[in-house]
This record gives C-alpha cells, structure tokens and sequence, in this order.
C-alpha cells in the first residue's frame, strides 16, 4: 500500500468575502485551508479533522459540520472510496470568484450564493 503524506500547508490561506458574507467565517476559513492543502496534491485534501481544526483554531466538531455544509454547496466531493473510519480524499477545485454572485448587494440579510 502506498501512502501520501500530506504536506504541511502553510498556516495562512485565502478568505474568500463572498463565501464569508454567504455563509460565515467558519465555512469560509475551513474552506481556505483546505484548498491549501489541495494546492500541494493537485487538488486533493487529505489532511484529517483534525488537523484543520488545529490550523483554523477551531474545534474538530466543528470542522466536521464545516465539510458536511461545503459538501451540500458543492464546493468540494469526497472522493474517498470506503467511506468507514479511513482518511477522506476530498477533491477541492480553486475557487472560482467569477463564478459566484450575490442575489443583492443591497441588502445584508439576504445576502445568497449562487452558481451562475
């Protein structure tokens, strides 16, 4: 069996405003970090929970619901083939700006993301 380490992603990631006005800075940073960690395998994350709790700061709890929300958005797909307690391969494109638009600048609350 081969195994891929996962590189240490440097402990700075892009923030993105669209996604941290659409769906909070939690989504927004967990998203970040793992795009970083995707930039280094062509665009495959491995690293654990808990490993981008450790880097967010966050909680691993967290980080779960955080992936379960960017999964159902369609910002990443776990690509992991035996879904029990193995390490996820999540598949994480660079994301696309251009592709994302507001439903109203306007109006703060109602602020939506949607694919164009």
């Amino acid at each position: 069996m081969i195994t891929l380490n996962q590189p240490k992603a440097p402990r700075y990631y892009r923030i993105y405003p669209c996604l941290v006005m659409s769906y909070g800075i939690t989504i927004a940073t967990v998203f970040g970090c793992m795009e970083n960690f995707a930039r280094y395998t062509g665009g495959l994350c491995s690293a654990s929970q808990s490993t981008i709790a450790k880097e967010t700061g966050v909680k691993r709890q967290t980080v779960n619901k955080a992936i379960k929300e960017l999964k159902e958005i369609g910002l990443i797909t776990d690509t992991t083939i035996d879904k029990g307690q193995h390490p996820h391969w999540y598949d994480v494109p660079e994301f696309d700006e251009e592709r994302w638009r507001f439903t109203s600048r306007d109006q703060p609350d109602d602020f939506e993301m949607k694919k164009q």
